[in-house]
């Protein structure tokens, strides 16, 4: 894939000068990119407060939305049917290579315990790193995110790569948390998770404005990157909207808990041969214990997937990971987020997913927009002088107001 900047080496003069403090204390200064305020202002016309930078981009002062109303999301609305892949996946994705020496024996799993209330399958503060149940062999799998919080430096999630500059993962992933991209690193297409590999940076986390932190509905988010990946990382494709699935084989990948509460390792662990099962029969299972975090029971926006004796499943750890679906011999989609579930593996409880094809168009408008977004900024140019941040446009010099 080509290599995609902003601007060119002589259209810009890079700043040295410390980050300008924004007049609002409630003011973030991060990328133009990442602020919708700045972006619906850049449109119409207007110059948002420049405040510093972060390489070529521009960081802009952007204020703070309001919190969300803990109201039930709307449904998913219907979308046109397509193919069996989405046309915006690029060429030559979901090619996976094997990597013999790293194919692990399978590991017995311990799937009793108490019952608990169904939750997230996020990692914990204190057990981040841990793979994932029945680990029947390891690939070389390109699109693979594992996703760090630079506070701690810990694995929060998983994700997967569906362009050279973004990562599908799940939004319950930063509840709680800081949306400040700076706070994240992540790392692709490594089985290790270990310090010394290339780290990326975050330019901008998008989750889905719908989700709402006490349901499971929506749970979805885009993560952007401030650089494009290397030519040789390969994609996960996106799946078309008519991509039947019910009684076909995924596999999920993670490294997550090989069991409920069980032993942590730092290899990317691959659960093969999972069956997907039909939303009304997972329905059927979750009902007797749904309670209030998915009033609308398993919907079409989900995936479920598992034996019904149990065994094979994602786990703590694995949220935010690819479900992958063998589509052709040898390309897989990304069909499913690893999203919750009752326990790791338990009988009669299939993992459930959020289903990726039922949000093509939103993936589409947010890539789209960004491109869009880029293309204008490159024809305009930023320089500092006299210690001031300046927009530059065509010959006239714009001062932020």
């Amino acid at each position: 894939l080509a290599s995609f900047h902003l601007y060119s080496a002589s259209s810009v003069r890079f700043p040295t000068q410390r980050r300008i403090v924004c007049p609002s204390s409630d003011d973030l200064c991060i990328e133009i990119t990442s602020c919708p305020a700045a972006l619906t202002g850049f449109r119409a016309g207007k110059q948002p407060k420049l405040c510093g930078w972060r390489k070529e981009v521009p960081q802009v002062c952007c204020p703070q939305d309001n919190e969300k109303e803990d109201e039930p999301p709307p449904d998913v609305e219907e979308q046109n049917k397509a193919h069996k892949i989405s046309s915006i996946s690029p060429k030559g994705c979901g090619i996976r290579r094997l990597v013999p020496e790293q194919i692990l024996p399978p590991i017995l799993l311990d799937v009793t315990g108490p019952p608990i209330d169904l939750e997230p399958r996020r990692a914990t503060e204190e057990n981040s790193s841990f793979p994932l149940v029945d680990p029947s062999g390891v690939f070389s799998i390109q699109y693979a995110v594992a996703i760090f919080n630079g506070i701690n430096k810990k694995q929060l999630c998983g994700g997967t790569v569906i362009d050279e500059r973004h990562v599908i993962t799940a939004s319950h992933c930063f509840v709680g948390k800081s949306l400040n991209p700076n706070l994240y690193t992540v790392q692709v297409g490594e089985i290790h998770l270990n310090e010394s590999n290339p780290r990326y940076e975050v330019q901008e986390i998008k989750m889905h404005e719908n989700y709402r932190p006490r349901y499971y509905y929506y749970d979805i988010a885009i993560i952007r990157l401030t650089r494009p990946l290397p030519e040789d990382v390969v994609p996960a494709c996106l799946p078309g909207e008519d991509m039947t699935l019910e009684g076909d084989n995924v596999t999920v990948l993670g490294w997550g808990d090989l069991s409920f509460g069980g032993p942590s390792s730092n290899e990317l662990q691959e659960v093969q041969g999972i069956p997907v099962i039909g939303n009304k029969d997972c329905n059927s299972k979750y009902k007797k214990i749904s309670g209030p975090r998915f009033p609308r029971g398993i919907t079409e926006d989900f995936i479920c997937a598992g034996l019904e004796e149990g065994g094979k499943d994602a786990c703590q750890g694995d949220s935010g990971g690819p479900l992958l679906h063998d589509y052709s011999e040898g390309h897989w989609a990304l069909v499913g987020v690893v999203s919750f579930g009752y326990m790791c593996a338990a009988p009669g409880f299939p993992g459930v997913y959020t289903k990726v094809s039922e949000y093509l168009p939103w993936i589409t408008k947010y890539i789209g927009a960004q491109n869009e977004v880029m293309q204008e900024l490159r024809s305009r140019t930023f320089e500092y002088i006299d210690g001031k941040p300046l927009w530059r446009s065509h010959e006239r010099l714009l001062f932020p107001h």
